[in-house]
């Protein structure tokens, strides 16, 4: 293009890249030159990526019950388009998370997976997210047991005095062949 004196101009340089290429931050040189004078101009493009995870990585639940996991999802080298997520590997009766889709969230995205007289077993919960060509894969553990779990506090109720203390006891009891881990 022709450059006058006090003149500017602008022209789009297109950079492509290769289904191959790996995520990262890559510099490159723009030359301009009119034969006797150059200028070499440095920038840098990012090919961009994210990653995803489930914690926690197993879970039980009763046939006709709920829980819950987080979904979190990072974008690397810049990236922040919408990751759109799919889910499969439950059986019928169980529920995938239908509102996971959006940009990366290192926060996590916390969600309830629900059951409705579902086939005991164990199952492997699988969330997909995909970004244009980029698609990557985080999966969990469920196990949908026949049993449960009930439990009873003692005492039912107690007066406190101000600054002093009381002891509740906790008892949980299994039933139904109910085999997991519970938290208070």
């Amino acid at each position: 293009a022709a450059l006058g004196s006090g003149e500017s101009f602008e022209n789009d340089l297109f950079v492509n890249t290769q289904a191959s290429i790996l995520p990262g931050t890559y510099p490159f040189t723009v030359v301009v030159t009119d034969g006797l004078i150059t200028a070499n101009l440095q920038t840098t493009f990012n090919v961009g990526d994210f990653t995803m995870s489930i914690t926690p990585p197993a879970q039980t639940m009763g046939t006709t019950d709920f829980t819950a996991y987080t979904l979190f999802t990072q974008g690397l080298y810049g990236f922040k388009s919408t990751i759109q997520i799919t889910c499969t590997g439950l059986p019928s009766g169980v529920a995938c998370p239908t509102d996971l889709s959006g940009g990366p969230n290192s926060q996590g995205a916390y969600f309830q997976i629900h059951s409705s007289s579902a086939t005991p077993g164990t199952y492997t919960l699988t969330l997909t997210g995909t970004a244009g060509p980029v698609t990557h894969s985080a999966s969990a553990q469920l196990a949908i047991s026949t049993g449960t779990f009930s439990g009873s506090v003692s005492p039912a109720s107690a007066t406190i005095p101000v600054n002093s203390s009381q002891v509740f006891t906790v008892q949980v009891q299994s039933s139904n062949a109910f085999q997991a881990n519970v938290t208070l």
